[in-house]
């Protein structure tokens, strides 16, 4: 699952307490579910269609229960590659980071790495089986794409996630995340900016 990034609307997602208990079921298996090559030659040329494999796959794995751990290495193994971390951290330096030595760049986007996988897996050992509708891809005149996601929390309103992405040389990969108007490029640009003060 290339564009893994996914995962990402369970960190938006509004989960109910209750939800705590599940991780408490038997465990299954979490192996991901196998691609058909056409497929992913298809979701290769559109990151909508590998939006929403990842996705899927990512629902089947949440849905096995399984540990800390487990979780843990699923999101650094398969959910990492998805985003372009070197990107956002230079977003989210801003002006700053042409000044920084290479080290420090790299150390940034580590940082950023660590922080955002740390924040996802809180929020996914509280997934409550929502499900997600896709609204139509955007591209704007730079040939980046914007997908978004509906999802449904029983109850309430759907929450909106825009996932911002663009083609690099490793294929689409996700640069920003907005959650219901909150970027996630705009939070940490004010974290490391707060920090470095």
């Amino acid at each position: 699952m290339k564009l893994t990034y996914v995962v990402a609307v369970a960190t938006l997602l509004s989960v109910s307490a209750a939800s705590a208990g599940e991780a408490a079921k038997t465990e299954q298996s979490t192996a991901p579910v196998a691609v058909p090559a056409s497929a992913k030659s298809e979701a290769a040329a559109n990151p909508a269609v590998e939006l929403k494999q990842g996705l899927d796959t990512l629902i089947q794995f949440l849905r096995s229960a399984p540990s800390i751990a487990e979780l843990g290495t699923y999101l650094e193994e398969k959910i990492a590659p998805g985003f372009d971390f070197e990107f956002m951290s230079q977003a989210s330096a801003g002006p700053l980071y042409r000044y920084m030595e290479d080290d420090q760049k790299a150390r940034l986007a580590k940082k950023m790495e660590v922080m955002f996988l740390a924040s996802l897996a809180e929020k996914l050992a509280m997934y409550d089986n929502q499900d997600v509708a896709y609204l139509p891809p955007r591209r704007n005149r730079r040939g980046q794409v914007m997908v978004s996601a509906l999802v449904n929390n029983p109850g309430r309103y759907p929450g909106r996630i825009d996932f911002r992405m663009h083609q690099t040389k490793g294929g689409w990969k996700v640069y920003d995340v907005v959650g219901n108007g909150a970027s996630a490029i705009a939070y940490y640009r004010s974290y490391f900016r707060k920090a470095m003060r």
